[in-house]
């Protein structure tokens, strides 16, 4: 059993009725929903910044035609962050959207309720 059902299980007892559940469930989605959606805009931000830097340093390589180890060092370790910052995109954007499915289906549930 997962963590996301045992939390429905919880919630579900301590609801005074079905109605009280859904509309936790629904807003406990729509959080989740926008805490990804925030972390996908940082996750961007990185992104470009660390786009920036490389291209500042290859500026700087092309300037004085050297480039020193550290410099490498220092691109490798940006473009890491840049790929697990897409990766993390992906997995929110994912996320996200199984999340709406779920709150379509909270929403229908709670309407069929009333």
């Amino acid at each position: 059993m997962d963590v996301d059902e045992l939390g429905k299980q919880i919630r579900e007892r301590k609801s005074t009725s079905k109605k009280d559940f859904y509309q936790d469930l629904i807003e406990d989605t729509e959080n989740d929903i926008e805490y990804r959606s925030k972390t996908i805009k940082l996750n961007w931000i990185t992104i470009i910044l660390n786009i920036i830097a490389i291209a500042l340093i290859l500026v700087v390589f092309l300037l004085k035609h050297q480039i020193e180890w550290d410099d490498i060092v220092i691109v490798i370790i940006m473009m890491v962050i840049s790929i697990n910052s897409f990766i993390t995109i992906r997995e929110y954007n994912l996320k996200n959207s199984l999340e709406r499915k779920k709150l379509d289906d909270y929403n229908e549930k709670l309407a069929e309720l009333k």
